[in-house]
């Protein structure tokens, strides 16, 4: 995990939603009674295996947050170390999660010492697998975004060129933060225990400081076109087809072919 900031709970100026995000970090939570809609945790790469590993408490936050309506969409921890890696992380994770939500690529440093495995990537290289896991996202039928916090976004990762195409969540506890950075969602502290209902650890506290991008969806079919290539039917669906060609005014020889053989 990243330093954020040095003065903690200071909430940003901005006014809107307060989101929370949560992972198995929270335990087991008592959906009936959480106030807040919630980004999940689908899962995460292991910073030393490299294996995709969905986060342990993923299904039951699923299912409660659903069921509840508080599901406000989904991130994934990556260590990818190339752009295949970034894409079977977005594959990994519409293995699991249904689409038609937010889906952050949470980029940060593996742990405090920096060991892991895609810590040692060059800033563009990292911004080239953030790239390709929302491009593949958006493929999927996500509405993809990116997750750091400000000293990672202006060193690491070109958070602030993806934010052009993407939606942004910084994470900032400073009480005098850069408001330059762009930022849909802006990660400002953590409660203490018990600070949310329901939820017994930690949590931390967000605020949806931009409206989120609604999700593009292709248009609805307005009619149906059929080509035919060579296909042989039986005889009582060969006369079918015919009738329906002869009902809509199709040549033979021109719209399709027929020909009378011997059985």
């Amino acid at each position: 995990m990243g330093i954020y900031g040095t003065a903690e709970d200071a909430a940003p100026a901005e006014t809107g939603e307060i989101v929370i995000d949560v992972s198995y970090h929270q335990g087991v939570i008592d959906w009936t009674k959480v106030p807040y809609r919630a980004l999940v945790r689908i899962g995460y790469r292991g910073y030393g295996t490299g294996k995709l590993m969905k986060d342990e408490q993923f299904d039951a936050n699923l299912a409660g947050a659903k069921a509840h309506d508080k599901l406000l969409g989904f991130y994934f921890f990556s260590q990818a170390i190339t752009e295949d890696e970034a894409r079977a992380e977005a594959d990994f994770c519409a293995s699991v999660a249904p689409t038609g939500y937010p889906l952050f690529f949470d980029a940060e440093w593996s742990r405090s010492v920096h060991d892991g495995r895609a810590d040692s990537l060059t800033k563009a290289q990292r911004t080239a697998c953030a790239q390709a896991f929302c491009k593949r996202a958006v493929a999927l039928g996500y509405q993809p975004g990116v997750y750091t916090f400000t000293a990672f976004a202006t060193a690491n990762i070109d958070y602030e060129g993806l934010c052009k195409d993407y939606i942004g969540w910084l994470a900032d506890t400073r009480a005098s933060y850069d408001k330059t950075l762009p930022r849909h969602i802006h990660q400002f502290g953590q409660t203490a225990k018990g600070g949310v209902p329901g939820i017994g650890p930690e949590t931390d506290l967000n605020r949806i400081v931009k409206a989120l991008p609604t999700l593009d969806k292709p248009a609805e079919p307005t009619h149906q076109e059929i080509w035919l290539d060579h296909v042989v039917l039986p005889n009582a669906a060969a006369m079918e087809f015919y009738s329906v060609a002869k009902k809509y005014g199709l040549d033979n020889d021109k719209a399709y072919h027929a020909k009378f053989v011997e059985g």
